[in-house]
């Protein structure tokens, strides 16, 4: 069916087929071909004849088939009348998948990740929520570079990325960062709390508890969360 296939080109299916000519028109193809090692059984294969589907065909099927076929054979040199038969293929369809809300995505929360300060002042932010950002951009933009990525993937993957930038600009030092107790300041009462908990780790018993007071997020209740209570209970 030439409004549906393209001839491409064909092959020897062994050593022993020489293929001699091969002469494509607009719905048909012509091929020659000789066997010298000749044959054994009924049901050989002979060749490997390939066709594409033209551009912009979808959801359609349509025929190739063998409309004439003779065979030379040996001895005496005669021919005969070969059987002839057709496929019926099924052209689908490559389902679409919108990617521009996930690069816009991207956008956004790069714009937001390359402006974000590393420090312990108010504004900016902890290397942990950083390091964690930047994870979630890399996830997204793997999605977003994957070709055989389908729609439901990427929708997860903005819906993802959305809350990691959500939950990153949340995770900015504000001047509420350490108020363990919350008593709207910081006093010494939160740096007791860190104090008691000094030393728990991630894989701690009482790490459910200890956490609040592992205030820069590395997994662990330090020195580093200690200084930056004191500094501000100071300030």
């Amino acid at each position: 069916d030439p409004e549906v296939f393209e001839y491409v080109d064909a092959s020897s299916a062994n050593d022993d087929i020489n293929i001699l000519r091969k002469e494509p028109s607009d719905g048909t193809v012509r091929i020659i071909a000789a066997n010298i090692g000749g044959v054994n059984g009924s049901d050989i294969p002979i060749m490997n004849v390939n066709f594409k589907v033209k551009s912009g065909v979808q959801n359609i099927s349509s025929t190739i088939s063998i409309s004439r076929a003779k065979l030379g054979v040996m001895p005496g040199g005669t021919t005969i009348e070969a059987g002839l038969s057709s496929k019926t293929i099924t052209v689908g369809s490559i389902p679409t998948v919108d990617k521009s809300a996930l690069r816009t995505a991207i956008e956004a929360a790069e714009s937001l990740y390359n402006s974000a300060e590393e420090g312990i002042e108010n504004g900016c932010y902890w290397k942990a929520d950083i390091d964690a950002f930047k994870a979630a951009i890399d996830a997204a933009k793997a999605v977003y570079g994957d070709s055989g990525a389908s729609q439901s993937q990427v929708n997860n993957a903005v819906n993802a990325l959305n809350a990691a930038k959500a939950e990153f600009e949340a995770s900015v030092i504000t001047p509420a960062t350490g108020d363990l107790n919350n008593s709207s300041t910081i006093d010494i009462g939160d740096l007791a709390i860190v104090a008691y908990y000094y030393g728990a780790k991630s894989d701690s018993e009482n790490w459910a508890e200890a956490k609040i007071a592992d205030i820069n997020k590395d997994n662990e209740v330090g020195l580093d969360d200690l200084a930056f209570v004191a500094y501000r209970v100071l300030d």
